[in-house]
């Protein structure tokens, strides 16, 4: 089965576009992007953004949507997203290197984007693999009904990569030794330390199947310890660590203050 990147352009593309958006996220119709302002992100004589879509075979199974930015050289990460049962077929990965070859391509200097705080494997990608930083925590950053997400407001970390000069990390330290250097942050013990962990479920989609209490819980504890590490105290965000202690797997952020 061929794996395809190409430029929405057609109405038919947009309208899938727009589909996808309702099927990934249960978006209804107020939530995703309208066909009018899509239509105008997807003008190329003038370029406006970049829109792409990604194929399996003949069907659109992911897409990602790319705005400009008042800022010099800068853009937004509007929207990318792929359907569940491809997200493990490399797709995602291959539209957001398609995309970060493009904005190479046309001098912009430094990307944005905001992405749910729970869910890891984003973490572990953008961070990780990516190289940027968390710079901001968005509470209720959107007001939509989500079937994803129905039940727990809309919290968003703003994240920020220089693609002049990623950072990405040059090793990724083992559960084991963050805890035994960093102290993990509690909402009733938040350190002063150069360095803090703040733990997030593994698999937050399981979580809110089996116990949506515990998924809620963990949206108000960790939007209080990031409001106040990121927002108040101006620490940032670099990595992410994900492993096995006691048979089990566990995530945490490593949050540090900039010197």
């Amino acid at each position: 089965m061929t794996v395809e990147i190409r430029s929405l352009t057609t109405q038919e593309e947009l309208s899938n576009c727009i589909s996808l958006q309702k099927h990934i996220w249960g978006l209804d119709d107020l939530g995703v992007t309208s066909p009018i302002t899509l239509k105008a992100l997807s003008m190329a004589d003038p370029e406006m953004s970049i829109a792409l879509g990604g194929y399996i075979g003949e069907k659109m199974a992911g897409f990602v949507l790319i705005m400009p930015a008042m800022e010099p050289r800068t853009v937004y990460g509007h929207m990318l997203g792929v359907m569940e049962e491809h997200r493990d077929s490399g797709l995602g990965n291959m539209l957001h290197q398609t995309v970060m070859q493009r904005i190479s391509e046309r001098n912009v200097k430094r990307m944005f984007w905001t992405y749910e705080p729970l869910e890891s494997r984003n973490a572990h990608v953008y961070l990780n693999k990516g190289g940027a930083i968390l710079t901001a925590y968005r509470e209720s950053c959107f007001e939509v009904d989500c079937d994803k997400h129905r039940g727990m407001p809309l919290d968003r970390l703003l994240t920020c990569v220089d693609l002049e000069n990623p950072d990405i990390p040059e090793r990724v330290e083992s559960l084991e030794e963050a805890l035994h250097m960093y102290p993990v942050a509690r909402v009733d013990d938040m350190p002063s330390a150069h360095r803090v962990l703040i733990p997030i479920p593994s698999d937050l989609d399981r979580l809110k199947l089996v116990d949506f209490e515990a998924a809620s819980r963990a949206r108000f504890e960790t939007r209080a310890l990031f409001s106040e590490y990121l927002n108040r105290r101006g620490y940032i965000g670099r990595r992410l660590i994900s492993d096995k202690t006691t048979g089990l797997q566990q995530s945490y952020y490593v949050l540090e203050r900039e010197v």
